[in-house]
């Protein structure tokens, strides 16, 4: 909820910072329909108001599974392009043969700890998700887990910040 009492400059920015926000959940809202038209498209199933002109028009319902065929060639062709073979990532040295021969040493466990922990969060898989959904729907949604943290009240901790010291003081 915005404070009532924000005034001046601060209800310009509150004004533009809200309207900004009501014009991309427009503006996401127009898409989503195209993104759930797409979804479909891929899951191979018509919506409702194809199946009932069809079945009017006494037509088939069945759907080709063509979208479905495309996007997953699309997609595997993608992911071989990122990745060629088990030999697609590799660390090297920044100073090879510098000064400092840790570079050297270091690299090659680096990449045997990197390339273990891809394993371990199933690193390809997610990356082919990532390339099924640019794929459907032309972009590719992420979740984030957003944490809440409180702000500081700085007057009120500058006030009582000085409070304290002229409380040390005497």
């Amino acid at each position: 909820m915005i404070d009532p009492r924000v005034k001046g400059h601060e209800a310009k920015i509150v004004a533009y910072v809200v309207d900004t926000v009501r014009k991309l959940k427009d503006d996401r809202s127009e898409r989503e329909s195209r993104w759930r038209e797409c979804i479909r498209a891929y899951l191979c199933e018509w919506d409702e108001a194809w199946v009932n002109r069809a079945r009017q028009e006494r037509r088939s319902t069945r759907y080709l599974g063509l979208t479905w065929d495309a996007i997953e060639n699309v997609t595997s062709q993608m992911a071989g392009m990122l990745f060629p073979n088990e030999e697609w990532f590799k660390v090297e040295p920044g100073r090879r043969g510098g000064l400092d021969m840790m570079d050297d040493e270091s690299a090659p466990n680096i990449e045997v700890l990197l390339r273990r922990q891809h394993r371990q969060m199933n690193f390809r898989i997610e990356v082919m998700k990532m390339l099924k959904w640019m794929t459907v729907t032309g972009n590719c949604p992420w979740t984030m887990v957003w944490d809440i943290e409180r702000a500081v009240d700085y007057p009120s901790y500058a006030k009582a910040m000085e409070e304290w010291i002229q409380q040390q003081q005497v």
